[in-house]
């Protein structure tokens, strides 16, 4: 942990948020002692945090989302990449364009109104 604050700078910290954990809590002990700057802040998720994932992860519409999410941020991705190149043009727009057009009207109904939602 240290090592990172370090590589980032600890006037970019703030605060530190981790659980309660033994281990953590005597290297938040050192982090405090060496940057005062930096709050300490101790968070119990053990009875929050595995219920509400659990309860996300059941949801049959949640991988449902995901997958929809992937097959549209695809093209955008790819596209996005293609544009940061030096060689781009505004021919390269265009297509990039015309393939995220292509893209979205692949996605059913359903898929669309689950993705806008």
């Amino acid at each position: 942990m240290e090592e990172i604050i370090e590589q980032i700078g600890p006037e970019k910290f703030s605060a530190i948020v981790s659980d309660a954990e033994a281990n953590i809590q005597n290297a938040h002990k050192i982090i405090t002692e060496k940057y005062p700057n930096i709050l300490n802040l101790q968070v119990d998720y053990s009875s929050i945090l595995p219920q509400a994932v659990l309860t996300i992860l059941r949801s049959h519409t949640f991988f449902d989302d995901v997958r929809v999410l992937a097959f549209a941020l695809h093209p955008i991705k790819k596209a996005i990449l293609k544009l940061e190149l030096q060689s781009c043009i505004l021919a390269n727009c265009f297509l990039e364009l015309a393939q995220l057009e292509a893209a979205i009207k692949k996605l059913s109904e359903y898929d669309y109104f689950t993705f806008c939602r």
